[in-house]
């Protein structure tokens, strides 16, 4: 089983080779990319156009080169690829802009040989009391303007579960309950005639929306095809590595191994990071991988310790 880690805070840190490098001798073979950081949430929702992922195709695979060539040379297989967010703002211009940013996000991915692109389903504010029918119809018609790329260039995309606030506290959005996303991803593939589509469970969405975590993933079973693992306190999404906030990881694997999952197991834990010296990164990602081979032991032998 593949152990993932996600690009950001360590590339923008250490740089792409000294990252992929640092991540190769502390036990993780696949990568999740944080192309998302090249185009920000306020960068989309202000309409700036400015990002690599408004260029031409020649400058974006040139600048996607060093990623490419490094992960080559260290043995990281690209497993998936973050695209940009929020997929939905106010701004029509914005908007219809965005289409083209996340267009050459799927290029991209097949510069790099990923064949997973991350993408959060549109989604409103709590306050705007959107039905979940309207919110179908606008991921239906969002989703569906992909379709022909994605069957084109053999990419599929992986919906996550969301989370929105209201007066300070944490409120589940689109995809948050697992039979809508399954609704969705039957939907879109059924649209797409092809399997095109697939889930990406975030562990730390799932604890913020007080989700059963072992009976959400039986429930979507085999849709899910990537995964973001981090844990937090129930009150933020912080990001950080697992066993230290709530979320109970024997649980996790548990769901895990009933579905007999085989993919990834993909760490998006920067702010373990941002809570450590440089110097020490070494030390915490040893122990993010260790853990990560621990969930890999459990999760494809199915042996789990006592329950207290």
């Amino acid at each position: 089983m593949l152990l993932g880690l996600q690009s950001g805070v360590l590339f923008e840190t250490l740089g792409v080779r000294d990252g992929l490098k640092l991540m190769k001798e502390t036990g993780f073979d696949a990568l999740d990319y944080n192309l998302n950081n090249e185009l920000p949430g306020n960068d989309i929702r202000d309409g700036k156009t400015d990002s690599i992922l408004y260029q031409e195709e020649k400058d974006i695979y040139n600048h996607l080169l060093p990623l490419k060539t490094h992960s080559e040379h260290f043995g990281i297989s690209i497993h998936q690829i973050h695209a940009p967010f929020p997929t939905r703002v106010d701004d029509m211009d914005a908007q219809k802009s965005l289409l083209t940013a996340i267009e050459n996000t799927i290029k991209a991915a097949v510069f790099l040989g990923c064949e997973k692109v991350v993408v959060h389903p549109q989604y409103f504010p709590y306050i705007d009391d959107v039905s979940q029918e309207a919110e179908w119809e606008m991921n239906r018609e969002f989703f569906s303007h992909f379709i022909p790329m994605l069957k084109k260039h053999r990419i599929s995309f992986c919906l996550e579960n969301m989370f929105t606030k209201f007066r300070g506290r944490i409120i589940a959005s689109v995809c948050a309950d697992a039979k809508e996303a399954c609704f969705y991803i039957d939907k879109l593939n059924e649209l797409a005639g092809e399997k095109r589509f697939s889930f990406c469970l975030d562990t730390g969405h799932v604890n913020l929306c007080s989700m059963d975590i072992r009976e959400t993933i039986i429930t979507l079973g085999n849709r899910i095809e990537a995964l973001h693992i981090h844990d937090n306190d129930g009150l933020d999404d912080q990001h950080v590595m697992p066993y230290t906030g709530i979320i109970d990881w024997e649980r996790f694997c548990e769901g895990l191994a009933t579905i007999h999952y085989q993919g990834a197991l993909c760490f998006e834990t920067f702010n373990s990071l941002n809570k450590f010296p440089v110097d020490l990164w070494r030390d915490c990602l040893m122990t993010i991988s260790n853990t990560g081979k621990l969930f890999s032991a459990r999760i494809t032998s199915g042996n789990f310790p006592a329950k207290a």
